[in-house]
């Protein structure tokens, strides 16, 4: 009799919750503390010492298999990892690079805006002085012409 009742409560499930319950039902529930989304497993308590082992062995070898392939995926995401840091270590590196040429140009571009903004002013200077040597020659050349035509009428 006792036999029948451990096997009955070592293979009741535990509650989950119902996908069309509405929001009251849930705080309900959730107030009571109970746990859901649990998988049913049997107790290996009432199993005879021999069965016990080899359900055990299975578990544990499953639980096995399961830890290699969490280890495959895990390295398989490291090494996409490390290939993307890889990767964006040398878009970086190139930015950086790309960055250091254009300062380097935007120096040597200023340097040359001085330069001509030098030579601009030299010139303007220049053709200012010889807009004077025009200016005075003009009016020396109408003042020789006035007198000439002076000289010409008498």
């Amino acid at each position: 009799m006792y036999d029948a009742f451990e096997e009955t409560v070592t293979k009741l499930p535990m509650p989950h919750m119902s996908t069309d319950s509405d929001s009251d039902e849930s705080e309900d529930d959730s107030a009571l503390g109970l746990v859901f989304d649990r998988s049913t497993v049997s107790s290996t308590a009432s199993m005879e010492p021999l069965e016990r082992l080899e359900a055990l062995q299975r578990v544990n070898s499953d639980l096995a298999k399961k830890l290699v392939e969490a280890e495959r995926t895990l390295q398989r995401k490291l090494a996409d990892h490390e290939a993307e840091l890889e990767e964006m270590e040398a878009r970086l590196e190139e930015a950086k690079s790309e960055l250091s040429s254009a300062k380097r140009e935007e120096k040597e571009l200023r340097s040359k805006e001085r330069s001509n903004q030098t030579q601009i002013a030299a010139l303007e200077s220049e053709i200012a002085k010889v807009q004077k040597i025009l200016d005075s020659s003009r009016t020396m050349y109408n003042s020789l012409q006035k007198q000439y035509q002076e000289q010409l009428s008498m």
